[in-house]
């Protein structure tokens, strides 16, 4: 999913290559990769859809951003490395910030300001019953509430 969510977050195209067999039949592994495409944008697609860019597209960490309908900033992780995320770009967050990991059960994970980077402290639980696939990349979500 790295190279989708980098495309949406500069506003560049992706291209799924798919090549149908004489039959008109997709082969099985094409179809998991579209099936794997699709089970993602169920859980993840507000960050995508109607999305548009943000001030930058990503930072050097692996981590791409969209903005949503609601002004609502997202922040697509291609690089999961143990329970705390670090996002290297000066993500605006104040007292009334929440941010939640989508596909979750909502509740607002803890973050932390260190100078213009902003440190994510991701469920101890992500890991459990999921392979590394499933976990490639994950979308946070940036409320302000008011």
């Amino acid at each position: 999913m790295a190279g989708l969510v980098q495309a949406i977050a500069s506003n560049s195209n992706y291209l799924l290559n798919i090549g149908p067999k004489a039959d008109g039949t997709i082969p099985k592994w094409q179809q998991d990769r579209l099936l794997a495409i699709g089970a993602w944008l169920k859980v993840n697609g507000e960050a995508v859809y109607n999305s548009q860019l943000w001030d930058i597209s990503g930072d050097n960490q692996g981590n791409f951003f969209t903005l949503g309908q609601n002004s609502d900033l997202y922040i697509s992780a291609t690089s999961i490395n143990g329970t705390t995320l670090v996002v290297d770009a000066d993500i605006p967050v104040t007292d009334s910030t929440v941010i939640t990991l989508l596909g979750s059960d909502g509740a607002p994970v803890p973050f932390e300001k260190q100078g213009s980077k902003l440190l994510i402290n991701l469920p101890d639980n992500i890991f459990q019953g999921r392979n590394l696939k499933e976990l490639y990349t994950q979308v946070l979500k940036v409320s302000t509430r008011e």
